[in-house]
């Protein structure tokens, strides 16, 4: 028999859900070396470039500038609307 006690799934679950992406170097989407790369429709680039508008962008990809890996994304409407 084992000394080790068992974790219940449930937790082991809710501490892989913690671990956020992180690029080649460690860093996370909210370092100061990590960029937000914006994606927005037709319809956004249009009023973005040519009438000066905020446009809410459909998606946002996280790249690092240091080793320029692309390693998370999201397409949360909250946090989007962050990215304004």
């Amino acid at each position: 028999m084992t000394d080790k006690p068992k974790v219940p799934e449930t937790e082991q679950d809710s501490e892989s859900e913690e671990e956020e992406d992180r690029c080649e170097c460690g860093h996370d989407k909210n370092h100061h070396m990590v960029s937000a790369l914006p994606t927005y429709t037709a319809w956004g680039h249009f009023w973005i470039n040519l009438m000066g508008v905020s446009s809410v962008p459909i998606r946002i990809d996280f790249q690092c500038r240091i080793c320029k890996d692309k390693f998370a994304f999201t397409t949360d409407p909250k946090e989007l609307k962050q990215h304004m």
